[in-house]
């Protein structure tokens, strides 16, 4: 609400003394001659509130009381208003102006204004605005739009006429104290805003829906890998596996080298012994040979001579018998030793191909599972030989 008004050199105010105006509430009633300077008060209000001239005053010239009145070069005016803010805080507008008697011309010149008013803690606060500034923060303060107080609240005289004017006219007054341009813009705004979100809404669905395509993607390939690593994991145990195999396998070849090292020795002892055996043949034959010639003539020996052949052959055929005895039961000890040693090198024969057979399937599954490593390294970016160990 508006409290005070102070006027100085504005039109017929004096530019010596200032005049005070306090308005009371609810009504103030302005009454007075005419040329008493009741439209200048309306003129001072709406130049303090909005910082918009009266018609018709020659850009300011007529507005500033005449400086060649006085015998001056140059009048200073001042307004000063004193109104309550929308939130109850007392705040005081102050416009300065000048007009200079030029050689040929009046100069008018508005001055920086200045805004007094109380803080949040109640402290004083002076601040200078451009008058630009101000036209816009008063109203703000006031609680009122500018184009109300213009057309509405401080219409001057001259303009009381305005709703009579011509429709273009008419319509862009009444959007402007109604804000309905303004209103209208925002409607704009938003309308413009809802089509953009709705852009906005179809790129991030296009874009949540490629992000749940590799959303799936990327679980399959989890699941993959996690399948890839429980399958690495199973043929590693069979690599481990394998391997304690081949290490038994190794330890058990330990006797059966020992036993091919004795079918060896067998093999050289069974021929040392058919060497004998066939030297054993040949004295017999030429024992037998020796007899054939010898009793195969007149004897001419005496029985005394006969007597120590026969003792003489009787020992030799003792020896004889005793060596081939001997023999014979090489001979089978040799062929039971050959037995042993044939089932024993049969044995080890199955064992070998055995051996053979875990190897080849050892290789296979080693080539295996390389290969799988290798899939898996190109594939995961793994390291195969970590992966091996």
């Amino acid at each position: 609400s508006i409290d005070r008004l102070r006027i100085r050199g504005i039109r017929a105010f004096s530019p010596n003394r200032a005049e005070n105006i306090k308005f009371d509430k609810p009504l103030t009633l302005i009454v007075g001659p005419n040329g008493s300077g009741k439209t200048t008060i309306i003129e001072c209000l709406k130049m303090a509130c909005t910082g918009d001239l009266p018609p018709n005053c020659k850009s300011g010239q007529a507005f500033i009381n005449d400086p060649t009145l006085h015998d001056q070069a140059e009048v200073k005016a001042q307004i000063r208003l004193k109104f309550t803010s929308l939130v109850g805080r007392p705040v005081m507008c102050i416009r300065s102006f000048s007009l200079t008697q030029k050689a040929t011309k009046k100069e008018y010149k508005a001055f920086e204004s200045a805004l007094h008013t109380l803080d949040s803690a109640g402290n004083k606060m002076v601040m200078s605005y451009k008058c630009a500034d101000l036209n816009k923060l008063v109203p703000e303060m006031m609680g009122v739009s500018q184009a109300v107080l213009e057309s509405v609240i401080f219409v001057h005289q001259e303009d009381s006429c305005w709703p009579l004017a011509e429709d273009k006219v008419l319509k862009d007054r009444f959007d402007s104290i109604f804000a309905s341009t303004q209103f209208t813009k925002a409607l704009d705004e938003i309308n413009k805003l809802k089509k953009s979100k709705k852009n906005e809404e179809k790129v991030l669905n296009a874009e949540f829906g490629e992000l749940e395509e590799k959303l799936r993607s990327v679980n399959a390939l989890r699941e993959q890998k996690e399948a890839a690593e429980r399958s690495l994991e199973a043929v590693s145990q069979l690599i481990s596996t394998r391997r304690d195999e081949m290490e038994g396998l190794c330890s058990s070849l330990a006797p059966l080298h020992a036993t091919r090292a004795a079918k060896a020795q067998l093999r050289s002892r069974e021929s040392n012994l058919e060497a004998e055996h066939r030297h054993a043949a040949v004295l017999r034959a030429d024992s037998k040979k020796r007899l054939i010639t010898v009793y195969s003539r007149e004897l001419t020996e005496t029985t005394d001579q006969i007597h120590a052949s026969r003792d003489q052959l009787g020992g030799t055929d003792a020896s004889l018998r005793d060596e081939i005895n001997k023999l014979e039961v090489a001979r089978t000890t040799a062929e039971r030793d050959a037995h042993s040693i044939e089932s024993e090198r049969e044995e080890a024969r199955r064992n070998l191909s055995r051996l053979e057979a875990a190897t080849d399937t050892m290789r296979a599954v080693e080539k295996d599972t390389d290969a799988l490593l290798g899939v898996l390294g190109r594939k995961y970016d793994l390291g195969t030989a970590a992966g091996r160990g």
